[in-house]
């Protein structure tokens, strides 16, 4: 997903601002918007595999796991292309229930850059200008806006440590785990489309004890899926469990809220 470069000084014409000043506050303000870029992937050299780990454990995570039915999620979200070194960084903020997704990725200077929506009728992607597209699937969506092929179902369940449902037609395999049952990567085999499989490496890691409505459960801070030359690293700032009335269908007003508490 190309971003749109910030033509920092254009935002300052018309200011009285030394040449050496503005270039010291465009670094700054660079910095900033690559903060999501800096965070340093977990180790996985102390993980165990499937005949190492003692599967209660992960057993046990994963139906902690299994109780939450919705939540809120704002963090900095990273993507990187190896091919050509290029890398785009912006915030995003993720709040789904039972029944309703909606993620938003924004800038604290351009506001935001797209959202994506989905209930149980349809998914939607609605650019910056507030054009809606509208489709039966978000990875076909995010395939056709942004032109690449994630596929949303992953992140959705790598950003609660979740193991992918087998079910979809999903293959994992090279699965690792922290010796507290926790899931610290794997490798997942989509089916596409265009009849052929996409396959994605899974990092997880930072976890923190985060309480849910039901108990305390661990959950990643960070998430980071790579495709041949492509990467995604989503971490986590801020977690909040919901019940699902406490998320109505894609709530703007509450949604805006939260948003701007977060950028203060």
């Amino acid at each position: 997903m190309a971003f749109s470069s910030l033509p920092y000084p254009f935002l300052f014409r018309g200011w009285f601002m030394s040449s050496s000043l503005l270039r010291v506050f465009s670094i700054f303000l660079l910095t900033l918007a690559l903060f999501g870029c800096s965070a340093r992937p977990p180790s996985i050299e102390n993980t165990l595999r499937s005949h190492q780990i003692d599967q209660r454990l992960h057993q046990a995570h994963q139906e902690d796991i299994a109780q939450i039915n919705g939540y809120q999620i704002t963090g900095q979200v990273a993507f990187f292309n190896d091919a050509d070194g290029s890398r785009d960084a912006g915030r995003y903020s993720w709040n789904h229930n039972e029944t309703t997704t909606s993620f938003r990725l924004f800038h604290h200077l351009s506001g935001t850059l797209a959202r994506i929506e989905q209930d149980e009728n349809e998914s939607r992607f609605i650019d910056r200008h507030g054009n809606v597209f509208r489709g039966n699937d978000l990875t076909t969506l995010l395939w056709q806006h942004t032109g690449m092929v994630i596929p949303f179902e992953l992140l959705q369940s790598a950003i609660l440590g979740q193991q992918p449902d087998q079910q979809h037609q999903v293959r994992l395999s090279q699965r690792l785990w922290y010796p507290d049952g926790t899931l610290a990567h794997y490798q997942a085999s989509y089916p596409i489309w265009t009849g052929g499989e996409e396959r994605w490496q899974v990092l997880l890691g930072d976890y923190q004890l985060v309480s849910t409505n039901t108990n305390s459960v661990l959950l990643p801070h960070f998430i980071e899926a790579t495709q041949d030359q492509l990467r995604v690293r989503l971490t986590i700032s801020r977690w909040r469990d919901v019940s699902r009335a406490d998320v109505t269908s894609l709530d703007i007003t509450k949604l805006a809220a939260i948003e701007g508490s977060d950028r203060e």
